[in-house]
């Protein structure tokens, strides 16, 4: 028998996962209305415990998606490390701030 409580989590957590599947690092915080991977996959692993197998589905697609759009960029700043180039940390840091600003908006409507 699942607990009250546990029954109620669930249902908070489905009512605000966004539109995209993004879980949402805090519902009723507007500051907070983006994901975090690391959060949002302990999260979709709770969900796939207690049955709710689409809402972790959908979190894992959305997760794919956003790594996939980002690929390029990635290999690109993995490449330029390898190569010890020095002004890599100034463009890491700007891709990290858009990619912080894509997934806040990625996980709101």
């Amino acid at each position: 028998m699942t607990h009250y409580s546990v029954n109620r989590s669930l249902e908070i957590i489905l009512e605000s996962q966004a539109a995209s599947g993004a879980f949402l690092a805090s519902p009723n915080f507007p500051t907070y209305n983006y994901c975090w991977f690391r959060d949002g996959a302990f999260i979709a692993y709770a969900m796939d415990l207690y049955g709710q197998h689409q809402s972790a589905r959908r979190f894992h697609d959305w997760a794919a998606e956003m790594v996939n759009q980002r690929a390029d960029a990635v290999r690109g700043t993995r490449d330029r490390l390898a190569l010890g180039r020095s002004h890599v940390q100034g463009r890491v840091q700007r891709q990290a701030d858009r990619a912080a600003a894509n997934l806040r908006r990625a996980g709101g409507d």
